[in-house]
């Protein structure tokens, strides 16, 4: 019987369009996939925390010269005192003075001495960390290359299987009689792909309500087109 090859016909197109929407909700998905927006974010972080100690480093290099500059001033300050202390004819007074700033000079080389290396510890400590953050970059640019490549590898995976579910939709359409596919298309807008609803246990497959067995043995012959008095979808008993 035609309605029979209608019917089952219409069955096979469902599930069709069941397949369809599936792989064009997976390739939503796939487009904004958060595992991928998770590690973007996780490396534009740690470029933000390259940038910073980057950015540390070369002040604390400029800091570091000036520092070495200052060290070699006072250095030759202290030497220029020495050099008048030792000088003949130098009197008590003038010599308890060039004392006191000779010593203050030592004292003020001594702290910039101190400040020198404590810089230069932690231009090392910052070029470790530096090291450490390119390395990581690397990492995760290796692996968000990777989650991408896998990502367009499955999108067009995804759209070849759509392209091949189209054509076969198109192809299932054309074997189902106008009439009975203009019923379907209509309640579609509604059931979308549970418009035809199965028969299982004597219950509709799309509300799952128990059936009178009128409805059941009617839908059985497939003489016409049987719908659910509950929800109105179009009943189908396979075989």
């Amino acid at each position: 019987m035609q309605l029979d090859k209608d019917l089952e016909a219409l069955w096979k197109l469902q599930e069709v369009r069941k397949a369809y929407d599936n792989f064009v909700n997976e390739r939503s998905r796939l487009k904004n996939l958060s595992d991928i927006k998770i590690k973007e974010e996780k490396l534009a972080s740690a470029e933000k925390d390259l940038a910073e100690v980057q950015e540390r480093i070369e002040l604390l290099s400029k800091n570091a010269k000036n520092q070495e500059i200052n060290c070699e001033r006072l250095i030759q300050k202290s030497r220029d005192l020495e050099k008048e202390m030792f000088k003949e004819n130098a009197k008590a007074k003038e010599l308890s003075s060039l004392q006191q700033q000779l010593d203050h000079t030592k004292k003020e080389l001594d702290a910039l001495e101190n400040t020198v290396i404590n810089t230069a510890y932690e231009i090392e400590g910052l070029k470790e960390r530096e090291e450490e953050i390119k390395k990581k970059i690397k990492e995760l640019e290796s692996d968000l290359a990777a989650a991408k490549a896998n990502r367009e590898v499955r999108i067009q995976e995804i759209d070849e299987q759509l392209k091949e579910l189209q054509e076969e939709y198109e192809r299932i359409k054309k074997e189902i009689s106008p009439e009975v596919l203009k019923v379907y298309a209509r309640k579609f807008n509604q059931y979308k792909t549970t418009t035809l609803a199965e028969i299982n246990k004597k219950t509709c497959g799309g509300c799952h309500i128990h059936l009178p067995i009128y409805i059941v043995m009617e839908a059985k012959k497939k003489t016409s087109l049987v719908t659910c008095e509950n929800c109105g979808r179009i009943l189908y008993y396979r075989t």
